[in-house]
């Protein structure tokens, strides 16, 4: 192939091909058998409580290599197995791989929580098929399988010990990112050329008629070190800043029970902490506290790696919410409360004020929301929901949100979005790390000319999973500005959000926007699952009824009242407030589950109120019948 590069702005597919073949190449190499699985079994279970892993007993069966496992939705398993780990020394990793046959949305397919030597380790799916094994030597490994919510027959499974070329693999990430950054780029801009010139000048170096050869690695070295110089001469800044979040959207419950959300939250968080111990650079924010509880409750190992990982900085609990509640259907009453008890929570656990409330996935938001947000402490609200709208597209991207009563709280929203997909309505909370996400989401920002810098955030969710090491690998290469691309670098959210009102508070008045923030998308919210609805307000009012005669009961008695006695009577109802429950959106048995958590909360408010009334009963002097009018008329 040539080497006159004067012609390359009108020759983007030969060079291009040419790039693409070689990473085709390199990709097929950077891994290699490392070792055997021994002792394989496999035994289906019940939805597991805490982290005991089982006993490979007499009710496990061999797992054979072509064994199929599964055969229906919302089951699970156990796998275990033995491996000795390998050393593969300097410039190479060992890892293990799971996969099943199924490809496609994690959020439906199988997922896995990997245990070795009894720790948790890290979730897996089809998005995160590798865990690095850092600690060479004989190993029990267990695998809490569930065969998701989309089974259509039984599953395959593939595990394997593998080594990575890490020499490979960097020059592999090195060649990919200003590649993939062309690809944003008119081929007969200079900033095509000049990423083309770099990315001919560094494959021209290797020499690849015998990989694996002490010449091979040579050449390797010199092109990496050549693209090396290239990535150190870019500009520091760049026009455009995009702030990545690592993150990982978790529907409480949707296509799923609550009851397997409970170990998407363990999955998720695990996922997590394995990307923060192995890249220096990487931030996640989580918000919820209902999953934080979760975690604590199942897998108080996990949580204790959790919290320190707060304490340090780079796991940051935000949100303000108990859920991320539906800000459309609950009274005002249980919004202030969703923000009461969730920044309680991450008061008590982490000793964290929350200033941001968090609802990239709600259908719509009241304009009652200021004011509860601002005297509840919140300074800044988030979504990316609005841009999903039927007809209108929103005029602003970081703006004034005034509420009923004249109260404004800085406003901004996720613009994550493929440049490829040109400008359209609908940005993403799970957006991924690569060139085309970070140009895009730059692009789709409305208010450049008084902020420059956004929000994405990075990792697969709905059904959670989260950040992946090939975005980290990309971001990190982005973090100086490559031609004609906005730069990119993980963030924490309140330290983001905080620069990006006062860049556009000092760039000059802020755009106004007045009212309720309305959806024009999912709509029959209101009206689907009636009884559910129903329910929901009737608790609502027993509960304020509950807590109101409760305190009179305990005044005319001379007494305290218990601020804890309708707690979990509270977290019900709120947990039954997320936004694919209350509005209807979810699969039958999510609202069999809510049945039974309002009866609950009925039956406790109902003799709450029976005990209070006949308290206050026996304390008053004359004869006569006592009436309680909890109604406001």
């Amino acid at each position: 192939m040539r080497n006159n590069l004067e012609s390359l702005g009108h020759d983007r597919n030969e060079l291009q091909q040419r790039v693409e073949a070689l990473l085709k190449e390199l990709k097929g190499r950077l891994r290699k058998p490392a070792g055997n699985i021994e002792n394989l079994s496999y035994k289906p279970c019940d939805y597991k409580s805490g982290t005991k892993i089982p006993v490979p007993d007499g009710t496990f069966s061999p797992f054979p290599p072509d064994g199929r496992w599964g055969g229906k939705r919302d089951s699970h398993a156990w796998f275990l197995f033995d491996a000795d780990v390998p050393d593969p020394g300097e410039g190479a990793r060992t890892e293990l791989r799971v996969k099943t046959d199924r490809r496609g949305w994690d959020a439906s397919n199988p997922q896995f929580i990997l245990y070795i030597d009894g720790r948790t380790v890290q979730g897996m799916d089809v998005n995160h098929e590798t865990a690095v094994l850092n600690d060479p030597g004989r190993h029990s490994f267990a695998l809490y399988a569930y065969t998701g919510t989309d089974v259509d027959g039984l599953l395959s499974l593939y595990i394997s010990l593998e080594e990575v070329d890490e020499e490979l693999e960097g020059l592999y990430f090195d060649l990919l990112v200003p590649l993939r950054t062309a690809d944003q780029t008119d081929c007969r801009s200079p900033e095509y050329a000049a990423i083309l010139k770099e990315l001919n000048g560094a494959i021209n170096l290797l020499d690849t008629r015998d990989i694996y050869s002490p010449a091979f690695y040579e050449s390797v070295r010199a092109a990496r070190a050549r693209l090396k110089k290239f990535y150190s001469s870019l500009p520091a800044s760049a026009p455009g800043r995009v702030a990545c979040i690592g993150h990982t959207h978790i529907d409480v419950a949707w296509k799923w029970t609550v009851r397997q959300t409970v170990e998407k939250a363990q999955r998720s968080f695990a996922t997590a902490l394995a990307l923060l111990d192995r890249y220096p650079e990487y931030r996640f924010t989580s918000s919820q506290a209902v999953l934080y509880r979760f975690v604590k409750e199942e897998d108080p190992g996990l949580w204790e790696r959790v919290k320190a990982r707060v304490r340090e900085g780079r796991f940051e609990p935000e949100g303000a919410m108990w859920v991320e509640a539906d800000c459309n259907l609950p009274s005002g009453e249980s919004l202030v409360r969703q923000i009461v008890y969730g920044k309680r929570f991450f008061r008590e656990e982490f000793s964290k004020e929350c200033r941001v409330l968090w609802l990239p996935d709600v259908f719509g938001y009241s304009a009652a929301l200021p004011q509860i947000m601002k005297k509840s402490g919140i300074t800044k609200f988030v979504t990316s929901k609005i841009s999903w709208n039927d007809q209108n597209t929103m005029p602003f991207d970081s703006f004034l949100w005034r509420g009923i009563d004249g109260t404004e709280i800085f406003t901004h929203f996720i613009t994550s979005q493929k440049l490829s997909e040109g400008f359209e309505r609908r940005s993403t909370y799970v957006a991924q790390g690569t060139p085309s996400m970070i140009a895009g989401t730059y692009a789709r920002y409305q208010q450049k000319y008084y902020n420059g810098e956004v929000t994405s955030t990075v990792g697969f969710g709905d059904g959670g999973g989260g950040t992946t090491p090939d975005d980290i690998e990309n971001i990190r290469r982005m973090k100086k500005a490559l031609p004609g691309m906005p730069t990119a670098a993980f963030e924490n959210l309140g330290e983001h959000l905080a620069r990006v009102e006062k860049n556009a508070r000092a760039a000059g008045p802020l755009p106004l926007w007045s009212g309720e923030l309305y959806l024009e998308y999912h709509r029959g919210t209101y009206t689907s699952q009636a009884n559910n609805k129903k329910n929901n307000r009737k608790c609502e009012y027993l509960l304020q009824n509950a807590e109101t005669l409760g305190v009179a009961a305990a005044l005319t008695s001379g007494s305290k009242p218990d601020p804890r006695e309708l707690r979990r009577e509270w977290e019900m109802l709120l947990l039954d407030q997320f936004h694919d429950i209350i509005p209807g959106s979810s699969i039958g048995a999510v609202y069999e589950d809510s049945a039974r958590d309002y009866a609950a909360i009925k039956d406790k408010c109902e003799k709450l109120v029976r005990r209070s009334l006949s308290a206050i009963a026996a304390r008053v002097k004359k004869a006569g019948v006592l009436v309680w009018n909890p109604t406001p008329h």
